[in-house]
């Protein structure tokens, strides 16, 4: 991410440490700013945000390059927004998942908190597109929603596409159609 922002400074390296920075998000994600991975996060959300998960053609880095691309076509305007929408969608997956936000310990089989990038990048961008109405609903299904939810993370393949070979195309299909089956059965 490091060199992918030097290459890219101005409005595309501003907008993701705008995110990075802002305090609501700090406060419910406690990213890093290592190797400014948590720029990295943010980057892939809006990559599929930009650029639907059924048009994804790996190489993930190439793909990532192509979005930090078209942050610079987006008006200070238009960036305002996908930055509002963005720090929406995650409130809500703090607000339906707790501190287990975009993490495989809501199975409650280790005490260990991993925030896991695929999760991320697929939950923010389906959630994203939302209106306020279909979030509402997934707020108010949260219980059952969960239930689901914990069923998909023990689905071997599901697995596989957010820990081993994510970056494939398969992978990418594999965890979005996943989580968007359970978020299209709860919005209602």
């Amino acid at each position: 991410m490091e060199i992918r922002n030097a290459l890219n400074q101005g409005t595309p390296s501003l907008f993701l440490k705008s995110l990075s920075e802002d305090l609501k998000l700090r406060s419910i994600l406690r990213l890093a700013d290592n190797r400014m991975e948590d720029r990295e996060l943010y980057l892939r959300a809006y990559a599929f945000i930009n650029t639907k998960y059924l048009y994804y053609e790996k190489p993930l880095t190439t793909f990532l390059d192509k979005a930090m691309e078209s942050i610079y076509k987006k008006t200070k305007e238009g960036l305002e927004e996908i930055s509002r929408k963005i720090i929406d969608a995650i409130v809500i997956q703090s607000e339906l998942f707790g501190r287990h936000i975009f993490s495989k310990s809501i199975l409650g089989n280790t005490n260990k908190i991993i925030l896991n990038s695929a999760l991320f990048e697929v939950w923010v961008s389906l959630v994203y597109f939302l209106d306020g109405n279909e979030k509402r609903a997934l707020l108010s299904n949260s219980d059952i929603l969960i239930k689901e939810y914990k069923i998909l993370l023990r689905n071997e393949a599901f697995v596989k596409s957010i820990t081993t070979s994510t970056a494939s195309n398969e992978a990418v299909r594999t965890r979005f159609e996943g989580v968007k089956k359970i978020i299209d059965k709860f919005k209602k």
